[in-house]
């Protein structure tokens, strides 16, 4: 399971749209709280863009460095512990967004 989970399921890095990793939590309902309808990720920051444990996500360009230190942290920025995700309605803009941690 563990291999599947980090090299093949869940992308590491930044990502735009797509889905929520929920590895801490499993699925649960993330619903907008002006309308019901479940939110989606808009943005979903993270410290690497690989780690140790997901070198299949590794750019083929970035390989050779890949024992670099801080060649999976190209961007240097740190959004604190976890992999913060913006979720927005897919309804309403205007709606409130909400910020998930994982």
């Amino acid at each position: 399971m563990g291999r599947y989970v980090s090299d093949l399921s869940t992308a590491p890095g930044w990502k735009v749209g797509g889905y929520i990793a929920r590895n801490l939590t499993g699925p649960a309902p993330l619903t907008c709280s002006a309308c019901g309808t479940e939110l989606g990720p808009l943005l979903t920051a993270d410290a690497r863009e690989w780690d140790p444990c997901t070198t299949s996500w590794t750019p083929v360009e970035d390989r050779p460095d890949s024992d670099t230190m801080w060649a999976s942290a190209p961007t240097e920025v740190s959004p604190g512990r976890g992999r913060p995700t913006i979720a927005v309605c897919p309804r309403d803009p205007h709606h409130p967004l909400r910020l998930v941690t994982q």
